[in-house]
């Protein structure tokens, strides 16, 4: 009879105004677990140098620690008599641990600490290519299981576990089980829907990464000043001095986090392999991060660095510089030139070498590069990037490439592509047969495209795209309508149009670079000079997935 009167009463008591809080709980528990699991993503991709794979092995982790939170939850929560408290310490120590384990693994890197090899390894240019060689077993538990498991696994455990204690808290009643659990979980997905979209559009764009993290320390007071008054209520059973000490230990807890927490260029230089901040630059918001630093081999140089990975450098010259002036030389009038991809600028810049060119507009889908090559410059003044980032002809579409052409909607002579790799994550919807066939609808009459090709099977899905197509090495170019690559004409092209201002102030010898690359020229191609491996499709990313066949 004790124990049906106690149902009663807690059943009771779980109505209205007070099941509307644990339902806002809920939902801010949800705003707290979806906008940590985007930060995470952001952080540990940048670590590991995302490839297709990498989003896929994060979730894992995140749905295996929420698995295990919530197993072990209902074996050894069972006989626990206040699962408010639990909750509310469950809910408090995810947000604080989140977030101290973050900044204490920014704070230790370095060449002399624990972790040297991920250290080196966040200072490499290229990521890991798995189709070409696989790393050691030591750096790859490191990177992909140690590291990540470190930093997602406990939070989610506890917050697994948090789960097991809310409904301990809802469910004293069978017959409005359905009742509770519908509006508590209706509350933590719509907090789940907006912590992702406000982590993800806003906070990570204004915050900054830095600011969400001070952010989450703020979500988890909220539960760790529940879970003190509550302790402290029972404790001392006076309400105002239990609110007030729970209020300052709370602050003093948020405060103590708060100043933990590096600032964004100290995490983003530490994760480029950087020990000192000195001439490195960042700039993110919510389409991604870039970064520039200089080389250790060779000060004068700078790495340029998107979402980690490399992305060309400073000064100009070599392949991008080849890849950008040959097809504007190549075409008789190149007037109107699309390039898809920013990098360090060096493709862009040698696209405009021509003197017919008269507009030519970027697409690059990271805003914040074109922001870091600003930063660059004023701190290490560089006069071809001067020189780009005034260029009248230039503008600037932040958008995908694809989705970027298809806004614009205009049509042009050359469109130029030097984007990811092969492997990385979204590549294949730059690399896909629809994309090359979506290409032709932007071209003029006579236009070209021009292709980095790193795969055979890239090569043959632009072969079997365009009919007719000229292979210069790991460039392709294709067009609608037959044309020729005479050496001895375009240099000629280029010694009657080149801007010499514009070559020269690279320093490298573009007449030679120019040269080099067509003497690739393997003339005219089609499927048949490649192995007979399918096409890559949107699809059926055959290269971002590392398939062979």
């Amino acid at each position: 009879m004790h124990k049906a009167g106690e149902s009663q009463a807690l059943s009771q008591s779980m109505t209205g105004a007070r099941l509307a809080v644990w339902a806002a709980f809920s939902a801010l528990s949800g705003f707290l677990a979806l906008g940590l699991e985007i930060l995470w993503f952001r952080l540990i991709s940048v670590m590991l140098k995302a490839n297709s794979m990498t989003y896929g092995w994060l979730l894992f982790l995140y749905l295996f620690g929420l698995a295990a939170g919530t197993l072990l939850g209902s074996k050894l929560l069972a006989r626990r008599k206040n699962p408010a408290s639990d909750f509310f310490l469950f809910q408090a120590l995810c947000s604080i641990y989140a977030v101290a384990a973050l900044a204490f693994f920014v704070k230790s890197l370095g060449f002399d600490s624990v972790f040297k090899s991920l250290f080196e390894f966040f200072g490499q240019y290229d990521p890991i290519d798995f189709s070409a060689k696989i790393p050691p077993l030591k750096l790859l538990l490191e990177l992909y299981v140690f590291l990540p498991a470190a930093l997602i696994v406990p939070p989610v455990t506890l917050m697994g576990m948090s789960f097991v204690s809310l409904q301990k808290v809802l469910q004293t009643d069978l017959k409005f089980v359905g009742r509770r659990i519908s509006l508590v979980q209706t509350a933590n997905i719509i907090g789940s829907t907006l912590g992702s979209l406000f982590v993800g559009l806003l906070a990570l764009r204004y915050l900054k990464t830095s600011g969400t993290l001070r952010l989450f320390v703020l979500g988890g007071s909220i539960f760790l000043f529940m879970w003190l008054y509550g302790l402290l209520q029972e404790k001392l059973k006076k309400k105002a001095l239990s609110a007030g000490l729970s209020i300052v230990l709370t602050a003093a807890a948020a405060l103590g986090l708060f100043y933990y927490v590096p600032n964004a260029k100290e995490i983003w230089h530490k994760l480029h392999g950087y020990c000192s901040p000195g001439q490195f630059t960042m700039s993110e918001d919510h389409s991604g991060l870039a970064a520039t630093g200089p080389v250790s081999w060779s000060p004068e140089h700078t790495f340029v660095y998107v979402n980690g990975q490399g992305h060309s450098e400073l000064p100009y010259g070599r392949y991008h510089s080849q890849i950008g002036l040959l097809p504007v030389f190549l075409h008789p009038q190149p007037i109107d030139v699309a390039v898809i991809g920013l990098g360090s600028g060096n493709t862009l810049y040698a696209s405009g070498a021509n003197q017919l060119t008269k507009n030519i507009t970027c697409f690059e889908i990271v805003e914040p590069t074109y922001d870091c090559l600003k930063q660059l410059n004023k701190m290490k003044p560089y006069q071809p990037l001067s020189r780009l980032l005034s260029d009248k002809r230039i503008r600037m579409v932040f958008a995908d490439g694809r989705k970027g052409l298809q806004r614009e909607n205009r049509k042009y002579d050359v469109i130029e592509q030097d984007p990811l790799r092969p492997y990385d994550s979204g590549s294949g919807m730059l690399y896909s047969k629809e994309h090359f066939e979506n290409l032709k609808r932007y071209l003029k009459p006579g236009g070209i495209v021009a292709v980095w090709c790193p795969t055979q099977r890239t090569m043959r899905t632009v072969a079997n795209s365009f009919p007719y197509v000229l292979s210069f090495g790991a460039t392709m170019v294709g067009s609608m309508t037959p044309f020729a690559a005479d050496k001895a004409q375009v240099l000629q092209r280029y010694d009657a149009n080149r801007i010499a201002s514009y070559c020269e102030e690279t320093g490298a010898d573009c007449r030679a670079l120019l040269s080099e690359i067509l003497d690739q020229d393997n003339g005219r191609v089609s499927t048949a000079k490649f192995p007979a491996v399918k096409l890559n499709h949107d699809l059926y990313p055959r290269d971002e997935y590392w398939v062979n066949q």
